[in-house]
């Protein structure tokens, strides 16, 4: 074999190396992409269930307050649902109570500030004009 076949030969099998990474890279690029594909399409399908769940949630409080409003109105409930509007009812009262005496606190709170700033004015010293001003102490050093 002389020197251009034995080259010749190379070549060929350079280029049938060549040809088997590029397929093979041409292979994985698609399972890679598969894959950017089956993952975009979970995170449509989470976002959905997210948004179902939420819409499912929304209703829950709808059905919740009505059922309660129903309570308030005074049609009778019965089981766990009486159980659950008089838990309701105790959470409002406890509310009802904590607002009031939050309301109280800054009521007298307020009050005490007037106090003390309309005392601050009756004895506020008088603005200094310069005619009004007392001796200068003397030091002794």
């Amino acid at each position: 074999m002389d020197l251009f076949e034995k080259l010749n030969k190379l070549a060929k099998t350079g280029a049938n190396k060549m040809e088997d990474a590029v397929e093979k890279s041409k292979v994985a690029l698609r399972a890679s992409a598969e894959k950017v594909e089956d993952a975009v399409e979970i995170s449509r399908i989470t976002l959905r269930i997210n948004t179902e769940q939420s819409s499912i949630a929304k209703l829950k409080e709808e059905l919740g307050a009505y059922i309660y409003s129903q309570y308030a109105a005074g049609t009778a409930m019965s089981g766990e649902a009486q159980r659950l509007c008089s838990e309701i009812a105790t959470i409002n009262a406890a509310i009802e109570e904590l607002e009031n005496r939050k309301l109280t606190l800054r009521t007298a709170a307020q009050a005490t500030d007037d106090t003390v700033n309309n005392n601050a004015d009756e004895k506020a010293p008088a603005p200094f004009d310069g005619k009004n001003a007392a001796p200068a102490k003397e030091t002794v050093c």
